[in-house]
């Protein structure tokens, strides 16, 4: 019986250790993927708070990664020559406005709800 337990606090620990090299794989790997899709939520704030966009409650816009390189507001849409294509949704609240970026690259795409 203790030899039993002792092979399960082993293995435990080994299947602990296992998913965590995993997840911190898979974050850097996604590194400059999220920091693009914040870049993106922070270009889009400045958007609205030049008064762009006037949303009512309710409403929503989708701010274009394309439009974005075309205004300049946006460098390149490329993460280490991954080409990157996408939007910010821009819905407004009662009193707020809420951001979700997308993008879809080769290699990588946002979670969606």
């Amino acid at each position: 019986m203790k030899k039993f337990t002792v092979f399960m606090v082993i293995f435990i620990v080994f299947l602990v250790g296992c998913l965590l090299y995993i997840g911190k794989s898979i974050e850097k790997r996604d590194k400059d993927y999220r920091a693009f899709e914040n870049d993106l939520v922070e270009i889009a704030k400045s958007y609205v708070a030049k008064g762009d966009i006037s949303l009512t409650s309710g409403q929503s816009y989708e701010l274009k990664v394309e439009d974005m390189v075309k205004e300049k507001m946006l460098v390149t849409n490329k993460i280490k020559e991954d080409l990157c294509l996408g939007y910010v949704t821009i819905k407004r609240s009662l009193d707020t406005y809420n951001y979700k970026p997308y993008i879809k690259c080769d290699k990588y795409e946002s979670v969606t709800d």
